[in-house]
């Protein structure tokens, strides 16, 4: 997309309005933006894979994490495809154990895959509980669901559903890699439960400390 942009200007430099080169330039910064994250989350994945992954595990507020998160990632959501991104993130729950930064990814990702799987009007909602040994976070969204026989390969590395690979370069098949990979690093779990046509729940579980 980007090269296309570009030797599209180059070729017709001198003769473009001012208005079709700003939304040449803008669609180019998206797709850079694209990219970045696509060798981010490679890198990311092949440290993990080296065993070579630095993670900073400690206390963690939880809830602050996740309202970060969904405070950055419910303008985009509406924006972009009119889904209401909420939270339900209770005070006074005990800490996990995580790395900050790392907790912020995993459930960015989750938002993410949830927005671009629910149709616009649907909703996406992180929610946050207690128990006795772990803390859970919850992503569940009003989307269009996971088939059954799809749902044990989702955490592959590049694997798209039916739907994603119907959307063309929507989506590269690292998110949810990633999310498992840095959960489990950080010794927790994530499983999912979806029903086809109803929308999906991912749950965290994070040990409490």
């Amino acid at each position: 997309t980007v090269r296309a942009l570009l030797e599209s200007n180059l070729a017709r430099r001198g003769s473009e309005s001012p208005a079709a080169i700003q939304h040449d330039l803008e669609v180019i910064d998206g797709e850079m933006v694209r990219l970045q994250r696509l060798i981010d989350d490679l890198f990311l994945l092949a440290r993990a894979e080296a065993g070579r992954l630095e993670l900073d595990c400690r206390p963690t507020d939880v809830a602050a994490t996740a309202q970060r998160v969904v405070d950055a990632l419910a303008p985009l959501a509406w924006q972009a495809g009119r889904v209401t991104v909420i939270a339900d993130l209770p005070a006074g729950l005990p800490p996990a154990s995580a790395d900050a930064e790392r907790l912020g990814q995993v459930l960015a990702n989750l938002v993410r895959n949830a927005v671009r799987h629910t149709e616009p009007g649907g909703i996406v909602a992180a929610a946050l509980r207690s128990e006795p040994d772990a803390v859970v976070l919850e992503v569940r969204d009003t989307g269009t669901g996971i088939p059954p026989d799809e749902l044990p390969h989702i955490w592959e590395r590049f694997y798209r559903g039916g739907e994603d690979r119907a959307r063309t370069g929507d989506g590269a098949g690292l998110g949810l890699a990633l999310v498992k990979e840095l959960t489990e690093a950080m010794g927790g779990s994530v499983t999912v439960e979806s029903i086809v046509g109803q929308g999906s729940c991912f749950t965290v579980r994070l040990l409490q400390v």
